[in-house]
């Protein structure tokens, strides 16, 4: 990975976290959500018969904490946590490789689009985190990466109270993915990866206006 590509997440996760800090007296906003992950092949092949490898369809929880820029732009800092079984599928069956946890933190945009609707980018990091019972048996041998990823999305926005707001959220997200053992099989390139979260987000903001 590029020593540049490596540094942007990081310089923009700082920036979110100055910007946050330098205005959270004046308002604040946090966010707790769940929901379901769906990724794309991390690997995919021809030996016989076509072979992918992908994680399951991953519960996922995450958290954020964020402030208002102005009436139309908030800034975010944004944690998620999802689990699920890698999986193998060849020739209509699928073989669990292991257990696999994904990490994800970033800093996201979010603008208001209309009175209940929302749009959001983010840019970040992606940590995979494979369990150690079969780890040395699969391409994350010796090498669990820690990987640039950045995304756009939408939220439905109902109000509750005047402070607290439910939110339907769908993000779309993207990264490059490879590691030591794929490298050392032969698959020299870097995989586009996708994922795409579907959940529900419970918002508390203090000083909430209606719009």
């Amino acid at each position: 990975m590029h020593r540049t590509t490596r540094w942007i997440p990081r310089l923009a996760l700082a920036a979110g976290f100055l910007a946050i800090a330098a205005r959270a007296d004046a308002q604040l906003i946090i966010d707790l959500r769940v929901g379901a992950t769906l990724t794309s092949n991390l690997v995919s092949d021809v030996i016989v018969d076509p072979v992918q490898v992908r994680p399951a369809v991953a519960p996922t929880v995450g958290a954020a904490v964020g402030t208002r820029l102005n009436p139309l732009y908030s800034v975010h800092l944004r944690g998620e946590w999802s689990r699920s079984n890698l999986q193998q599928h060849q020739a209509e069956t699928s073989t669990t490789v292991l257990t696999l946890t994904m990490w994800q933190a970033a800093v996201a945009l979010e603008r208001h689009m209309t009175a209940r609707v929302t749009a959001h980018g983010l840019i970040g990091v992606l940590k995979y985190a494979p369990a150690a019972e079969g780890r040395d048996a699969s391409l994350f041998r010796g090498d669990a990466p820690a990987l640039p990823v950045a995304g756009i999305g939408a939220s439905i926005v109902q109000p509750l109270t005047s402070e607290y707001a439910a939110t339907l959220m769908a993000t779309w997200a993207v990264h490059r993915f490879t590691t030591a053992p794929l490298r050392a099989a032969g698959f020299d390139g870097r995989r586009t990866v996708h994922r795409v979260f579907i959940g529900a987000t419970i918002r508390r903001e203090n000083n909430r206006e209606t719009r």
